[in-house]
């Protein structure tokens, strides 16, 4: 009505679910365990699963328009392989330091991949210990993007 020129969004069904965070972190990391010590383990693994969760909504927040975009969105809402990432994090007490999307230097032809990287730090020992990065690789050339690979980690000194 106002002359506003708007893009058309023509939503694929196999890409879309419907979630909230409470549910995606509960399908990522399993129902609470009854035992203290692993229910502490638990909350510990779901909060670095809902903090990663909030700073991809909340920090990185964006319009999925250019294939970075897509990246981190694809980061978001594929929780399982973060969850694996946020589970040894938890083993070996280290927090979310900050997220990270790159071009990746491999890919297959006509594929649009990015990698996405994922860096801790201890938050008690934090010039003592090395930080740890993860990385797992994005193919976003698809309407409904798909990870590459497994995950990879390695100590930054």
């Amino acid at each position: 009505m106002s002359g506003q020129t708007v893009p058309v969004i023509v939503p694929t069904l196999r890409g879309m679910y419907s979630w909230s965070t409470p549910a995606l972190v509960t399908s990522a990391v399993g129902a609470r365990p009854s035992d203290s010590p692993a229910a502490a383990e638990h909350a510990r693994k779901s909060e670095g699963v809902r903090n990663f969760l909030d700073r991809v909504y909340y920090e990185l927040r964006n319009m999925g328009v250019s294939a970075h975009e897509r990246a981190i969105n694809y980061a978001a809402t594929n929780a399982f392989q973060a969850a694996g990432i946020f589970s040894q994090a938890v083993r070996e007490t280290m927090e979310l330091d900050e997220i990270q999307v790159e071009k990746s230097p491999l890919c297959r032809e006509g594929s649009e991949c990015f990698d996405v990287k994922l860096s801790f730090f201890d938050p008690e020992r934090q010039n003592q210990r090395a930080r740890r990065q993860h990385r797992f690789t994005v193919d976003v050339s698809d309407v409904v993007p798909v990870t590459i690979g497994r995950a990879r980690s390695w100590s930054l000194y």
